[in-house]
């Protein structure tokens, strides 16, 4: 299967960009997730320790930095597929359970396990798929894969936390205290 190697090279990008920003907040930040899936579990305390959400979270990051090498991708698109699997199943239980905890999963958000997982997970699923069996036609531009990575990562943190961007960009109506 021929893919155009510019949007090959872009979807990855932004796959490694939602794997970068999801690994990191769950390494920094693992409490969300670890109450999320223990309410998947009737709630049962210590179900999931958050260092098991840190080692998930590296997990995520080393998938995402796998992407980035070329002879790694098809290998890499097994695990982005596993991941896929996973958050979809999650977030079908989650809606199932009528989760109400935010999980914070995908980098923050006031958000439940629920329909965004399974959606996300399905997404996650076909780029995996793709992955494995596409073959990109033409020069594939993979040069470009970190400079497009770095930008939809930061893309991606932006709009996530756009409320906090913006009230940091925006002037401040203090006066000034000279």
């Amino acid at each position: 299967m021929g893919v155009d190697g510019l949007l090959f090279v872009s979807l990855n990008a932004l796959l490694v960009a939602v794997l970068l920003v999801a690994g990191v907040t769950k390494t920094v930040v693992p409490q969300p997730v670890r109450r999320a899936v223990e309410e998947l579990f009737d709630g049962s305390a210590n179900t999931v320790s958050t260092t098991a959400v840190r080692v998930f979270g590296v997990a995520e990051v080393l998938i995402g930095l796998g992407l980035l090498i070329p002879a790694a991708r098809a290998a890499t698109g097994f695990a982005v597929v596993g991941l896929g699997v996973l958050f979809a199943l999650a977030g079908a239980a989650g809606r199932w359970r009528r989760s109400a905890l935010p999980c914070g999963c995908l980098g923050g958000g006031p958000y439940p396990l629920g329909a965004r997982n399974v959606l996300v997970g399905a997404a996650f699923v076909a780029l995996g798929v793709l992955d494995v069996v596409a073959v990109p036609s033409g020069p594939a531009p993979e040069a470009r894969a970190p400079a497009i990575t770095a930008a939809a990562t930061v893309l991606l943190c932006l709009w996530l936390h756009r409320r906090l961007a913006w009230r940091l960009l925006r002037p401040s109506t203090r006066p000034d205290p000279t």
